[in-house]
């Protein structure tokens, strides 16, 4: 089965429509989920639904030191004094997306490895 966006006028305001996702088993998301892997170019984007299932957007929260701030595609970002100071010092955007953790792991994962087989191409490079 296929996944999808549902959109349908919300039940006590007709002028506003509600957005919905339904996973590969038909079933209507709540709380934080993730879209597959083959969606966003493999980019594995954080949302949150409410107990209904209507996508949270375009709202602000904070927890501790973070914040956390759900774009008008649902997708939550976070910023905190160490997205701020990275965004000074490199030019980074200060709002981060929130990713699906086991999906970062891989990617950094992914990304050490290859550090390392440059590092190991140099070497090599340097021994001949």
């Amino acid at each position: 089965m296929r996944t999808y966006w549902l959109l349908l006028p919300d039940s006590k305001d007709s002028s506003k429509t509600n957005q919905y996702y339904l996973d590969e088993t038909g079933a209507l998301q709540t709380g934080i989920f993730y879209l597959p892997k083959d969606v966003h170019d493999g980019w594995q984007f954080t949302y949150q639904a409410d107990a209904d299932g209507v996508l949270i957007c375009n709202k602000k929260t904070t927890a501790g030191d973070t914040e956390f701030w759900h774009d008008d595609q649902g997708r939550i970002r976070f910023r905190n004094a160490t997205t701020i100071s990275d965004a000074e010092a490199e030019g980074t955007d200060e709002w981060q997306y929130l990713f699906n953790p086991a999906w970062q792991a891989e990617v950094t994962n992914e990304q050490q490895e290859e550090e390392m087989m440059n590092y190991e191409d140099e070497f090599d490079d340097w021994w001949d």
